[in-house]
């Protein structure tokens, strides 16, 4: 179950972000998503996706648009949100 949720954020990373990152944003979601459990920043172990914006994904703590992308994806996703956990970190928890 986490994989398939991983995969969809992932997917849904790419589409409503991948433009703004550039020609890398596949290689640059996957690297930066991880499950709770295995996140290596232990920022949200409960949760069932976190994301590392330090990479170039936009976190949405500065710009509007940006964070009604992440509210665009925790929509469409439906049975998970998304939630900051800090300007650089989203996690995702079930709803």
């Amino acid at each position: 179950m986490k994989r398939n949720q991983l995969a969809r954020v992932r997917q849904a990373l790419l589409r409503h972000f991948g433009p703004m990152i550039g020609p890398d944003a596949k290689q640059i979601i996957k690297e930066a998503t991880f499950t709770g459990r295995t996140d290596p920043g232990e920022w949200s172990p409960k949760a069932c996706v976190v994301v590392h914006c330090e990479s170039g994904i936009p976190s949405g703590t500065y710009s509007i648009r940006e964070q009604e992308k992440w509210f665009d994806i925790s929509r469409e996703l439906g049975d998970i949100y998304a939630e900051h956990v800090n300007s650089c970190v989203v996690a995702f928890y079930n709803s």
